[in-house]
């Protein structure tokens, strides 16, 4: 089959004309098994058609799909040092913080510990 070739417009005819007219049984099994040999013909030729560009489409789909896995990756990367970097900026921070007030700091985290203590053993009284 010439890969050049366009389909065959047999089948849509059919179709139109079976859809557009009040056909006698004889005419409709006609126009029926026209329309099954357009859609077999079509079928077959799409079928050569892609036998010619199966392999280069299937090597180009691949590509991209490589091409899009391997920027994933470096965004993945990229956003896993910014959060790397954001952490240890705001660890940073928060050890100024600390030492800067560490009676503050103590009295917070006494507090803390001491609200989630009753916490827990409220919740096992029940």
């Amino acid at each position: 089959m010439n890969a050049g070739k366009k389909p065959d417009l047999k089948a849509s005819e059919a179709a139109s004309g079976v859809a557009g007219e009040d056909v006698k049984a004889g005419e409709d099994n006609a126009l029926a098994s026209n329309a099954v040999d357009a859609v077999r013909k079509a079928v077959e030729e799409l079928t050569e058609l892609l036998r010619g560009h199966g392999p280069e489409a299937a090597s180009a789909l691949k590509e991209a799909g490589k091409a899009a896995g391997e920027h994933i990756d470096d965004l993945a990367h990229d956003l896993k040092d910014e959060a790397g970097a954001f952490s240890r900026a705001r660890l940073e921070e928060l050890s100024a913080a600390v030492r800067k007030n560490p009676l503050a700091a103590l009295s917070i985290a006494v507090g803390v510990g001491l609200i989630v203590g009753l916490w827990n053993n409220r919740g096992g009284r029940s």
